[in-house]
């Protein structure tokens, strides 16, 4: 397994292991001014289910006859490549350049990569919630011209809407991974092979941290989720296999993400004890103890002392003889 340096962004650290099974090979086509548009160079990529009226040119009279349409050759220019990042923080890469976007054209871009295709009915109605139909489909409208004009070859205003297939997300990437893993979980005897990182990449993988719309909300409790029980499924698969320091920290990565989950908790205490590190066992588990205790009032369940057995038993001996005796 190879280890790829754990300070490079999510980005770059998994889009370009997995780019080349989720992003097809052929080149990028470009948006063509399509015969259903009218007539301006704005209208490029939109059709006239995009906007209510014309698109008029502000630099030309309204009343100016509209220039003729010239089909780009393929040979000519080619379409931009596109990197979205939406874990640990949102940053849209044009060439490897950094753009600026706006909140609106952004919030549309990330539904379009968390949910996939989707009706512009649908979001319309998921991105402004609180507006009538009518205005939710228009600020759709105006979302989609100002992301077709700045942001050209990024979104197919088709309906459904979507992303174009050549824009790289890296929450696709830890998708792919997390399928890996689960699916390698499922067959106990197969080999699974993953980048030595993989542990530290899913828990790093926060999905638009300080986003609390209700409809992200929903995706990063089911991404986080997904990641827990993926690094679980690591960390018994390291155990199977008796590579100790890789299952161990599989199990830290989980509990870092949900410290009070008793499974993942489990899975660190029984890795300490496959190494013959006893001390380690009873500190992870009297850490969880601790937190349990304090967070939800309540005992760790008994398989731990059935895990720890007469180590339990001994230490909870030893700090009984160190309490003080009352007077």
């Amino acid at each position: 397994m190879s280890s790829a340096s754990l300070t490079q962004p999510l980005s770059q650290l998994w889009v370009g292991r997995f780019s080349n099974s989720l992003i097809p090979t052929h080149t990028a086509r470009l948006v063509m001014i399509s015969s259903r548009c009218r007539g301006s160079r704005f209208a490029v990529g939109l059709d006239t289910d995009v906007l209510d009226t014309d698109i008029v040119d502000p630099d030309e009279h309204i009343d100016k006859a509209p220039r003729p349409r010239h089909h780009v050759s393929m040979g000519a220019r080619q379409a931009p490549a596109w990197n979205l990042t939406v874990l640990g923080c949102w940053q849209l890469r044009r060439n490897e350049q950094a753009v600026e976007v706006g909140a609106r054209q952004k919030r549309l871009i990330s539904a379009l990569a968390l949910l996939g295709a989707r009706s512009r009915h649908v979001v319309a109605g998921l991105l402004w919630p609180d507006s009538s139909e009518v205005q939710a489909a228009g600020n759709l409208r105006a979302s989609l011209f100002r992301i077709a004009h700045d942001l050209p070859a990024l979104v197919r205003p088709c309906d459904p809407l979507q992303l174009e297939p050549t824009v790289i997300v890296d929450l696709h990437a830890v998708r792919h991974l997390i399928d890996e893993i689960t699916d390698a979980a499922a067959r106990p005897a197969a080999h699974l092979a993953v980048p030595g990182d993989a542990a530290e990449v899913l828990r790093a993988a926060d999905l638009l941290p300080g986003w609390y719309e209700d409809w992200v909300l929903r995706e990063q409790d089911r991404l986080q989720q997904q990641r827990i029980e993926a690094l679980e499924a690591l960390a018994r698969h390291h155990l199977r296999h008796s590579d100790l320091g890789p299952a161990i920290g599989a199990a830290r990565a989980a509990t870092a993400i949900d410290p009070l989950r008793e499974s993942a908790q489990l899975i660190l205490v029984r890795g300490h004890l496959a190494e013959d590190n006893h001390a380690s066992a009873l500190r992870a588990y009297r850490e969880f103890r601790r937190s349990l205790g304090s967070e939800l009032g309540v005992e760790p369940s008994p398989r731990f002392a059935e895990l720890l057995g007469n180590d339990l038993h001994a230490s909870d001996r030893s700090a009984s003889d160190l309490m003080p005796l009352p007077r």
